[in-house]
C-alpha cells in the first residue's frame, strides 16, 4: 500500500487503441475510488487513441513500455522498476499478451505482489491462437484472479482447464452518457442527411467492418424483407477493412438505396437515436459494448445467440436473440418490431435494464471491492 493507506493497482494492456476491451479498461482506470486507490496505467505497444479519454489528473502516471519483440526484457524491467517505486499491491492485466508481462513483471519484482487478469475473449479463431492459449492458462492459474465478463463466459473458460480463482463483472456503460437527449428536429436533418425519410423504418448496427461482425448476414436480411415488399433501412455506423468487399457486396444485391455505411464516427449517439431498433450479428462477442449502448439509448436490440447476449438481451422483453448465421430467423425479427407499440415498449424495458444491471458505475464498485477483498486475504 502507500504512505497514505491506498491500494496501489498498475493496470497493463496491449495498447490504447479504439476497442471494447480497452475502453473498458479506461473506463475503470478512471473510476477507480480516489480515495481509495492510486493507480498507474502500462500500456505495451504505441498505439494511443483512447489517451484523450484518460482522466487528466490521472494521465501522468501513465506510460508507454514501447514493445518491440513477442517478449521484450526491457520492457519487462521497466514494469518491474515502477511496480518496485511505486509499492504496486495489484498487477490487473487485460487479456492474454499483457497477462504475459504482468506475469513476468511479477516474478521480476519480489514477493507479495497480486496478478488479476480480466479476460475479455471467448471464442479464439486461429489454430495459433490455440495453441497460445495452452501456454497462456498456465498463466492464468497462477494468477490470484481471474475475472470474466459474462457467465456464459466464464462457464466456458472454466470447461476448457481454467482453473484459478474466478469470477465475472459484467461490463458497465456510462449511462449519463448514452441517453437519447436528441431533439426531433435533430433528428429528422440527420436523416434527411443520409438519405433516410421521416416514416422510414431503420436498423442499425454498430461495429467495425470486419468478417467476425458478418454485416453480410444484416444485408441478406434486409434483402429479404424488401423481397416481401417490406420497406427497411440498414444503417451500418462504422469503418473497417472489409468495407469495400461489403460495399460492393450491397451494389450486387441491389441494396445501394437500402443499406448505408456511415462510415468512421466518434459519437456515435445521434447514429443510435435515429434508428428504430439495433442488430448485431457478429459470429463471436463476449459481452457487447455495442448492445449496452444501445440498450442505454433505449432501443430493442436483436443478437446473434453468442457470448453474453442472454444475458443482456430478456427475449421478448428488450429484444430478440436468434441462433447466429440464421438470416430467417433475423429477418423475422427485424420485421417483428416494425411494430411501433412493440419497439417503444422494448426500448423502455433495454434503459430499465441498464439502469438495474449495467450502469458503469455498478461495474467499477465490483471491482473496487474484489480488488479491496484481494488485498486484505491473508497470503
Amino acid at each position: 500500500m502507500t504512505s497514505d493507506g491506498k491500494i496501489s493497482v498498475m493496470f497493463v494492456l496491449n495498447s490504447l487503441c479504439v476497442g471494447g476491451a480497452e475502453r473498458q479498461t479506461v473506463y475503470l482506470y478512471n473510476g477507480l475510488d480516489k480515495n481509495k486507490f492510486d493507480v498507474s496505467m502500462a500500456y505495451l505497444k504505441p498505439e494511443e487513441s483512447l489517451a484523450p479519454e484518460i482522466d487528466p489528473g490521472r494521465r501522468s502516471a501513465v506510460f508507454c513500455c514501447d514493445v518491440t519483440r513477442r517478449i521484450d526484457p526491457k520492457a519487462v524491467k521497466k514494469l518491474a522498476r515502477h511496480v518496485v517505486s511505486s509499492n504496486v499491491d495489484i498487477i490487473i492485466c487485460t487479456n492474454q499478451y499483457p497477462a504475459l508481462y504482468g506475469y513476468l513483471t511479477r516474478l521480476s519484482s519480489g514477493a507479495g505482489r497480486k496478478l488479476v487478469i480480466i479476460f475479455r475473449t471467448t471464442v479464439l479463431q486461429s489454430l495459433y491462437s490455440n495453441i497460445k492459449n495452452v501456454l497462456y492458462k498456465r498463466i492464468f492459474n497462477r494468477s490470484d484472479k481471474v475475472i470474466f465478463v459474462s457467465v456464459n463466459q466464464l462457464r466456458y473458460w472454466s470447461d476448457r482447464g481454467i482453473k484459478a480463482d474466478t469470477g465475472y463483472i459484467h461490463n458497465g456503460v456510462n449511462a449519463d452518457h448514452f441517453t437519447d437527449r436528441f431533439e426531433q428536429g435533430e433528428k429528422t436533418e440527420l436523416r434527411q442527411k443520409l438519405g433516410i425519410g421521416d416514416s422510414d423504418y431503420v436498423v442499425g448496427n454498430c461495429a467495425v467492418l470486419r468478417p467476425v461482425k458478418r454485416h453480410k448476414d444484416l444485408i441478406d436480411a434486409t434483402a429479404a424483407l424488401a423481397g416481401k415488399g417490406i420497406d427497411c433501412r440498414l444503417l451500418i455506423i462504422g469503418d473497417g477493412p472489409t468495407r469495400g468487399e461489403l460495399e460492393k457486396y450491397i451494389h450486387t444485391a441491389g441494396m445501394s438505396d437500402r443499406v448505408i455505411i456511415t462510415g468512421f464516427i466518434k459519437d456515435v449517439r445521434p447514429y443510435l437515436s435515429i434508428c428504430d431498433c439495433v442488430a448485431i450479428s457478429s459470429s463471436s462477442e463476449t459481452f457487447s459494448n455495442a448492445i449496452l449502448e444501445a440498450m442505454s439509448m433505449g432501443k430493442p436490440v436483436i443478437s446473434a445467440d453468442v457470448g453474453g447476449a442472454d444475458e443482456q438481451i430478456d427475449t421478448g422483453v428488450n429484444g430478440f436473440i436468434y441462433p447466429m448465421g440464421d438470416v430467417n430467423a433475423l429477418a423475422g425479427h427485424m420485421e417483428t418490431l416494425r411494430d411501433v407499440n412493440l419497439r417503444t415498449r422494448m426500448g423502455i424495458a433495454s434503459r430499465q435494464l441498464v439502469e438495474e444491471k449495467f450502469r458503469l458505475e455498478k461495474m467499477i464498485a465490483s471491482y473496487e471491492n474484489m480488488l479491496s477483498n484481494l488485498v486484505s486475504r491473508q497470503p
